[in-house]
């Protein structure tokens, strides 16, 4: 079956319109980076899928709509694909069923979200044995990362490990046991239904775990015979819709193909942003900073870094604010200004407390406007009846 009726066929699966093609596709000469797609010789003549990790997620606009897919002659190929918000964060379908603690106090404040709510493992140590949680996400889905909010010192706990699978008996460590922090990234998203944390320190006090899936993009092609493949993104600019609008996930698509790391595109002018800078050494490439500056050293320029002053090298936005994960306040809910109110390091946004303080603020106000005004309606009233009998002393 040719590319082009197997991808008809796909379209026909999904949502049963025809593949959706723009007349003509822009200049691959225009888009700044490059993923090479590999595939296996028995893969070619049937669909494909590529899966995406978030860091290519946070170069590519939400419609998808600035990446085109290419042969060896730079050639448009079609292709369909599916996507979301980077590091989609997984709030359904989580359970607790298991913990370490000896404690009757309800696990399920770890994964409520809520910054009010905590939960204290009674296990004080800090020796071979920890403080353990195991998870159930109901079925297997591909983690990408986790992100715990420790409600004591960071020195209180002090190391975490991380193990997974589908059999909570015979789980296997998919991250080492190393210093406690925020944010724990996968590079390749862990596929797995049970999840145990394990977390050692004098006193384990935590108020929320997150966890966020990936991939966010999903892209199915047709490989044809002795041909190379390679996708072209990250131009905010750029529209090239070239693929089928999303309605449903396709299934029964076992055949993968690799997408390698982020490179330049090789067809690029050697100096995009004309800041002097050749793109192969320039840390903001389409942004013009010929001073370069990067006060966090971590290769990513002041003037396109999400976070200047903090270290972080994928850039990584949830909330998609302008404000990089390892410094919002309000990681799920867009903020771009951080207003903190009670400066508790938690934004309004997400803030039960200070909402509750909002609430309550506006309640007192209601109350004193209210007696404000029965004050003034009587004064009117004693006014009025001053006046009336005055009047009729009068007559």
């Amino acid at each position: 079956m040719t590319l082009r009726k197997n991808l008809w066929v796909l379209g026909g699966i999904i949502i049963g319109l025809p593949l959706l093609l723009e007349a003509a596709a822009p200049d691959p000469a225009l888009y700044p980076y490059q993923r090479n797609i590999s595939y296996r010789e028995a893969n070619i003549g049937k669909i494909n899928k590529v899966i995406f990790d978030p860091e290519f997620v946070q170069q590519v606009k939400p419609d998808a709509s600035n990446i085109q897919l290419v042969d060896k002659t730079n050639s448009p190929v079609p292709f369909a694909i599916f996507t979301g918000r980077s590091g989609k964060y997984l709030s359904k379908k989580i359970k607790p069923i298991m913990v370490s603690s000896k404690k009757e106090d309800n696990p399920g404040a770890l994964i409520d979200n809520d910054p009010l709510t905590s939960y204290s493992f009674n296990e004080k140590k800090d020796g071979k044995d920890g403080s353990w949680i195991l998870m159930d996400f109901s079925k297997p889905v591909p983690i990408n990362r986790i992100t715990t909010y420790f409600d004591t010192s960071p020195q209180l706990v002090r190391t975490m490990m991380v193990e997974g699978g589908d059999d909570p008996e015979n789980l296997k460590i998919i991250k080492k046991r190393s210093e406690a922090k925020l944010n724990n990234d996968f590079s390749t998203p862990r596929v797995l239904r049970y999840l145990k944390i394990t977390y050692w320190g004098p006193q384990v006090k935590i108020w929320d775990i997150n966890f966020f899936i990936s991939p966010e993009i999903e892209l199915y092609f047709t490989p044809e015979n002795n041909n190379q493949y390679r996708i072209l993104y990250g131009d905010p600019s750029m529209k090239s819709i070239r693929y089928i609008e999303r309605i449903s996930i396709p299934k029964n698509i076992e055949l993968e193909a690799m997408a390698g790391g982020k490179k330049i595109n090789k067809l690029l002018k050697e100096d995009v942003d004309n800041d002097g800078i050749k793109n192969n050494k320039d840390n903001c490439l389409l942004v013009s900073n010929q001073d370069q500056n990067d006060q966090d050293g971590d290769r990513v320029g002041d003037l396109c870094d999400n976070a200047p002053k903090n270290k972080n090298f994928s850039q990584i936005d949830t909330d998609q604010d302008g404000v990089s994960d390892i410094i919002d306040n309000c990681k799920l809910v867009h903020n771009p200004y951080q207003e903190d109110m009670d400066s508790d390091q938690i934004g309004d946004g997400c803030d039960a407390g200070e909402n509750q303080k909002v609430l309550n603020k506006n309640s007192y106000n209601y109350f004193l406007y209210g007696l404000l005004l029965i004050l003034a309606i009587g004064l009117l009233a004693f006014f009025l009846s001053v006046q009336k009998q005055g009047s009729e002393k009068e007559q």
